[in-house]
């Protein structure tokens, strides 16, 4: 089972019309991962995408994390890196359908 959460309404939608007529179990939830409870040891793999750098207390999101994965668990993190200059057009339209700006 897959478990995708994301606090844009956006993001879901999307991902539940990519995810229609694939042959796995997944779950979609409109949530902050911030205030978001699941059990100690929920998950093999917790995977955040372009998320930690709106994050304001990461100690306490990773302390989450860690609560949240099974012994062996694993976390992979990407996210990208604003700089003072304007962003490149194709950015500037990615944030802007994330839902997040």
């Amino acid at each position: 089972m897959f478990t995708r959460i994301n606090v844009s309404v956006n993001v879901i939608s999307l991902a539940l019309q990519r995810a229609i007529g694939l042959k796995c179990s997944m779950e979609f939830e409109v949530a902050d991962c911030t205030t978001k409870i699941y059990p100690d040891n929920s998950f093999d793999v917790i995977y955040s995408r372009d998320t930690i750098l709106h994050i304001q207390d990461k100690p306490a999101l990773f302390w989450t994390f860690f609560k949240w994965l099974k012994p062996g668990g694993k976390v992979l993190i990407t996210d990208y890196c604003r700089s003072v200059d304007a962003p490149s057009p194709e950015f500037a339209n990615l944030y802007k359908s994330s839902g997040l700006s």
